[in-house]
């Protein structure tokens, strides 16, 4: 799923713009209700497993893509970072309360009733996205302008920053789970409450200060917690899982949609998708590889040591928002 999703960002990014947010809205909610239905006749790992995660990568890709681009030309410029910021929220949130919702109902009716209501529920999103209104002033553009030199730099230095954030995130993701199970946890899901905890808290209670204090600047601050949480949870132990949680959360909370308001600032409405296509794509490039790689060095090292990869990663994240281009070019400043 992972590297399908990354794959397919170019031809998303461009297809959001040329056909519209709605559709394509649409059609990646219909193809994870397909591959939720498709699960139903799994019973082994095969060709049909790896055809439906494939499926899965596509279909959030262009889904969440879409509604992004959407949220964004729905926001008033000066409360972009807010608004991102509520929308990436409301996605947290579910991911904290489907657990809740599902592992009751495997456990009385099994995993087919669990994949029969994803199916339902992702049946459900692809109809409610056909009554979504159109945004005044934003159309589908067609063929796509190409974007000019300044717009394309910095496209590229944002999705490396995003990169570097996916990768540090993949490492915190990845092996806090067994680090504290190492040290004698039982039970890990507190860290996981306290990051949605937080992240919903930052960004829907403070998530109007990513735009009054500054994008770049709130990022800097982000990425600056991220740099110091990540160093200190090689020392974690069992019964401070939720505290780091809660840190993590509130600088993942900030930095996302900073970085993605900072993107989207100067683009114009018929760019919108490719660059939030580039930049969340950067983000899932940079998660895929630091989990590959990373599980090797903690074979190598143990667990502890990733956590310092994931120092290395953060504090070239913030490096590379430090250094990254301000020119505005006079070709977006429409947006």
């Amino acid at each position: 799923m992972p590297l399908t999703a990354v794959a397919t960002v170019p031809y998303v990014g461009r297809m959001i713009d040329a056909v519209g947010r709605k559709p394509l809205i649409a059609f990646g909610a219909s193809l994870q209700a397909l591959h939720a239905w498709g699960m139903l006749y799994v019973d082994s790992v095969g060709p049909l497993l790896f055809v439906l995660e494939a499926v899965r990568g596509i279909g959030f890709v262009t889904e969440f893509n879409a509604a992004t681009a959407l949220a964004a030309d729905l926001s008033p410029p000066k409360r972009l970072g807010q608004t991102l910021g509520v929308f990436g929220a409301a996605n947290v949130a579910m991911n904290g309360l489907s657990p809740r919702v599902v592992e009751p109902l495997i456990e009385q009716s099994g995993w087919s009733a669990a994949f029969g209501l994803s199916s339902a529920v992702c049946a459900v999103c692809a109809m409610l996205a056909l009554n979504l209104r159109d945004v005044d002033g934003v159309k589908p553009v067609g063929k796509p302008a190409p974007l000019d030199d300044d717009a394309r730099r910095r496209r590229l230095h944002d999705s490396l920053t995003m990169a570097a954030i996916g990768a540090a995130f993949a490492i915190v993701f990845t092996f806090y789970q067994p680090l504290a199970i190492e040290r004698g946890a039982t039970h890990v899901g507190g860290f996981f409450m306290g990051f949605a905890t937080a992240v919903v808290f930052t960004r829907v209670v403070l998530g109007s200060v990513i735009d009054r204090w500054g994008r770049r600047r709130m990022g800097l601050v982000a990425a600056s917690i991220y740099v110091v949480t990540i160093a200190a949870m090689s020392g974690l132990q069992p019964d401070t899982l939720p505290l780091y949680g809660l840190a993590f959360g509130c600088a993942h909370g900030l930095v996302y949609p900073a970085l993605n308001a900072l993107a989207l600032e100067h683009a114009r409405p018929g760019d919108r998708g490719r660059v939030i296509a580039w930049v969340n794509g950067g983000f899932q490039a940079g998660f895929t590889v630091s989990a590959l790689g990373a599980g090797l060095l903690a074979q190598q090292q143990g667990y502890a040591s990733v956590f310092t990869l994931g120092v290395v990663f953060s504090l070239a994240a913030w490096t590379l928002l430090y250094r990254r281009p301000s020119g505005v070019s006079p070709s977006t400043q429409s947006g």
